[in-house]
């Protein structure tokens, strides 16, 4: 191939690939950006990206992952490849998951011209992963004894950070003490027991605590 047509074709290749492609100078500051990657951002134009950091421009994604990644391939020239990194539209919005690759940029001196990062979305596959990790964290952690209150107890430890910031299961009171209560009892409706011994959990990033059972 020509040198002429070579040289036209990897900007253009780069331009227009299907992977969000951003490229850095040597202080992490944006120098240019394709297409794949401004639809990252929810439409900030690409000729807004240039002098600033990633994080400001896609302030939704985990950009201090990636910042601290290209530190370390800047410092040793080694690439990162499968840097996973999850982002959320708003508040509100679905968590997404981005597969990156980071590398250095040398220039024909020898002397580092810049980085790149290039990104694909692999939310299908990451949040399938995680449905099987907490299936197989289950599958260990839960049900280890006989005891009804522990089990409650080894559900909420798995379900907890993962699921929610807290939650309860609620126990009834035939579950815990054995169904005592005379035959008749259950023959009528709303008859059956109401009294509940309740197991809750709140959770916080240092440590999970317990909340004392309630009583009847």
């Amino acid at each position: 191939m020509e040198p002429v047509i070579l040289d036209g074709l990897i900007p253009m290749g780069l331009v227009q690939s299907p992977l969000g492609v951003v490229m850095f100078d040597a202080e992490l500051r944006v120098v240019w950006v394709n297409e794949a990657a401004v639809r990252l951002s929810g439409g900030t134009p690409a000729g807004r990206w240039p002098g600033r950091r990633l994080g400001e421009v896609l302030p939704c994604m985990d950009a201090d992952v990636i910042e601290r990644s290209l530190r370390r391939v800047l410092a040793t020239g080694d690439p990162v490849v499968g840097l996973e990194v999850s982002s959320r539209v708003d508040d509100c919005g679905a968590e997404r998951f981005w597969n990156s690759c980071l590398f250095r940029i040398d220039g024909p001196d020898g002397e580092t011209a810049g980085l790149a990062c290039m990104m694909r979305e692999v939310t299908e596959q990451a949040q399938n992963q995680h449905r099987l990790a907490l299936v197989d964290e289950a599958s260990a952690r839960i049900g280890t004894t006989l005891d009804i209150t522990r089990t409650a107890e080894e559900l909420l430890d798995v379900a907890l950070a993962r699921l929610a910031d807290a939650g309860a299961v609620d126990l009834l009171a035939t579950v815990i003490e054995g169904d005592q209560h005379a035959p008749h009892a259950h023959g009528t409706c709303g008859s059956r027991p109401t009294r509940r011994s309740s197991t809750t959990r709140a959770w916080s990033p240092a440590r999970r605590s317990t909340c004392p059972r309630s009583g009847p």
